[in-house]
């Protein structure tokens, strides 16, 4: 089985084409459900393992030798469940491997420490299983915008549309996770943001379980003199880095829905309507009870006049911010669609492409 499971894998991994490579994951899967427990941990991006080649190369760290006739599955439920890669977790993934056939070693550590590519993601397996597709996180997205696209969308949904500020932080949204059951901030590739507790405690002070919530993490410039190019770096070096806590970020929320309707799929709430039923209630909520990591990104403009777009924009170009959104009166979507768009300069730069890979 271990070595059926590997060849199978790299199969996968070494054929081109997407449409090869749905077929052969299908038949994959449909080998035994431990085949598909195995491509399941490959391609959910929401499992973490803590480990890492080096670690798991270190010869200061011990091997834990009964861990080589753990069966596989045993062995990715583990490491679902402890993912910090600690030494004894490290143990149990040399004791593993120390029990593999030395051609399947590497195959092995690359899926213990999640960096297998197979050139196929979850959209791949969705496509080979409709019937019983894997989660795959899609937060609302937005075009650049266009006049001329701006006015089919406006004849779409209405006349009104509001401008808001176009952060430049890191993107994240607030729900519950179905592999942990519990609210966590997904990152919009679907893996689990870690290093929030102190925004978590004041999300789920002011929201309790029963929203939706979609913003972005961003530095707090407690000064105010930095430029938008120097919150944005910031802001990624603190997101990236391995903090336990990130207490210099802040969560700024730009989308509220109620959980039930964000989990039925069945997603109604027009943009105004959340606006002025659940962001006016929570941004007083926040207020009252003296919240400090997080807000409610505000509005810049509420109306029907085209010309407001690119006065907004420019101010706020001046003050060194990115650009702006455009919201217009819609439900919430999952993916690029057009219930967003966004207003920023675009800087082009020609590069020389000197390699690729495919996939």
């Amino acid at each position: 089985m271990i070595r059926k499971i590997a060849e199978g894998l790299n199969n996968i991994k070494e054929t081109s084409g997407k449409n090869d490579k749905v077929t052969l994951l299908r038949q994959f899967c449909e080998t035994s459900s431990i085949h598909d427990t195995v491509m399941r941990f490959v391609l959910d991006d929401r499992i973490t393992t803590g480990l890492d080649l080096k670690k798991i190369r270190n010869n200061k760290v011990g091997t834990l030798e009964n861990a080589k006739d753990y069966d596989l599955i045993r062995v990715l439920n583990y490491f679902i469940k402890n993912n910090t890669g600690r030494h004894e977790d490290v143990a149990v993934a040399k004791g593993f491997l120390s029990g593999l056939d030395e051609d399947l070693v590497s195959t092995y550590e690359q899926i213990l420490t999640r960096t297998l590519n197979l050139g196929i993601g979850v959209k791949g397996y969705n496509e080979a299983f409709p019937e019983n597709p894997m989660f795959l996180f899609q937060c609302m997205k937005g075009n650049l915008y266009e006049s001329e696209k701006f006015n089919k969308i406006r004849a779409k949904y209405g006349q009104r549309y509001a401008i808001t500020l176009k952060l430049d932080g890191n993107r994240s949204t607030y729900f519950r996770d179905d592999l942990s059951e519990e609210f966590q901030f997904v990152s919009p590739n679907g893996k689990i943001h870690e290093g929030y507790n102190h925004i978590l405690s004041e999300i789920r002070n002011v929201f309790g379980d029963k929203y939706f919530i979609d913003g972005e993490f961003e530095f707090y410039d407690e000064a105010g003199t930095m430029t938008n190019d120097e919150i944005r770096q910031k802001t990624s070096s603190i997101c990236s880095s391995k903090t336990k806590e990130k207490l210099e970020i802040r969560f700024k929320i730009f989308y509220i829905l109620p959980i039930d309707e964000w989990e039925s799929g069945n997603l109604t709430t027009k943009y105004f309507e959340m606006r002025e039923t659940f962001m006016t209630y929570f941004d007083k909520c926040i207020e009252e009870k003296g919240c400090k990591y997080i807000s409610i990104l505000p509005l810049l403009y509420d109306g029907t006049d085209e010309d407001m777009i690119m006065k907004i924009f420019k101010e706020q170009r001046k003050n060194h911010k990115e650009g702006v959104i455009i919201n217009f009166d819609c439900p919430y979507v999952a993916g690029k669609k057009d219930g967003l768009m966004k207003v920023k300069d675009i800087l082009d730069l020609d590069l020389k492409v000197v390699g690729y890979k495919m996939g």
